[in-house]
């Protein structure tokens, strides 16, 4: 067999799996869509009060008390406010997202809470910034720009 028939047929089977792969994905989204679908986010609060639906917010800590938080959430122009009844130790200014089932009088009562420090949001900004550095790195070690063509050459 020839060089490039060999090279044709790996790529044939190749793009076969991948097409196989995509069609095996598809299905099982098309039949599992359900189990993975988020709860409603405050837009579609917004557009209508789903009362005793599981409901998902992210929104800042305003006050605390014995039985709870006061939630303030701040969607397309709109302020909302929630009372969230939760266990959870939050304290006011913090950044938190509540899952829970929405009750009367905009109050949650909370199945989950997690508390979004800020640290996680600078680590994720560092590592962001050292993946770029890493990057810029492999690139200039592979390639070079050509000032007079203005054209990016591979280096040998």
């Amino acid at each position: 067999m020839s060089k490039v028939l060999k090279f044709l047929t790996t790529r044939l089977v190749i793009f076969f799996i991948l097409l196989a792969s995509l069609i095996l994905l598809m299905g099982y989204y098309s039949v599992n869509y359900i189990e993975y679908e988020e709860p409603p986010s405050a837009k579609t609060f917004l557009l209508n009060y789903p009362e005793g639906q599981i409901i998902g917010f992210e929104g800042e800590v305003l006050d605390t008390s014995k039985d709870g938080f006061e939630l303030y959430i701040f969607h397309h122009g709109q302020d909302s406010y929630f009372k969230v009844n939760s266990s959870a130790k939050v304290s006011a200014g913090d950044n938190v997202a509540v899952f829970g089932t929405l009750s009367i009088n905009n109050t949650i009562i909370a199945k989950k809470v997690f508390l979004k420090e800020s640290w996680m949001y600078e680590y994720l900004l560092g590592r962001s910034v050292f993946a770029l550095f890493i990057l810029i790195l492999l690139f200039i070690g592979y390639w070079k720009f050509d000032f007079q063509n203005w054209e990016i050459i591979r280096r040998k």
